[in-house]
């Protein structure tokens, strides 16, 4: 926000401005999306759709949450693999501007999906081992900002 406000007063005040704003904001916009991803998983503040499991038997609640995490898990393997693949055919390829290398915008992914899979494997273990209940899995409505 800063560099794109100063880019503005620089070529409305000055007739110059930094060339390579447009890019840089938009390579820093996806690693700020995924760091807050990132954040919000670990913080568990993301959105829980619990209406049905919540009137769900207890044991029935704790396989959901156990078959819930294993496919997350699932999902992060993926997503992990996918992103690493593009980040391999981004390195060939540079911004025309500042001359990074594309795979730059691409990396977060690969970061984001191993903090997810490290997060969603500790959040299989928990409910294996009882440390974590269904209740505070699927969230409840106190925990409602």
């Amino acid at each position: 926000v800063i560099s794109v406000f100063i880019n503005v007063v620089l070529r409305f005040g000055f007739k110059s401005g930094f060339v390579a704003t447009e890019e840089l904001s938009r390579i820093l916009l996806v690693w700020l999306i995924f760091g807050s991803a990132i954040a919000v998983l670990h913080g568990r503040k993301h959105i829980a759709m619990s209406m049905v499991v919540e009137k769900l038997p207890n044991r029935i609640q704790w396989i959901l949450a156990i078959l819930g995490s294993a496919l997350m898990i699932f999902c992060d393997v993926l997503l992990i693999l996918g992103a690493y693949q593009q980040v391999q055919f981004g390195l060939t390829d540079y911004y025309p501007v500042t001359g990074l290398t594309v795979a730059v915008s691409y990396l977060p992914g690969v970061i984001a999906a191993g903090a997810f899979g490290l997060i969603n494997g500790s959040t299989l273990i928990q409910l294996i081992f009882g440390r974590l209940t269904p209740k505070d899995y699927f969230g409840h409505p106190d925990s409602v900002m």
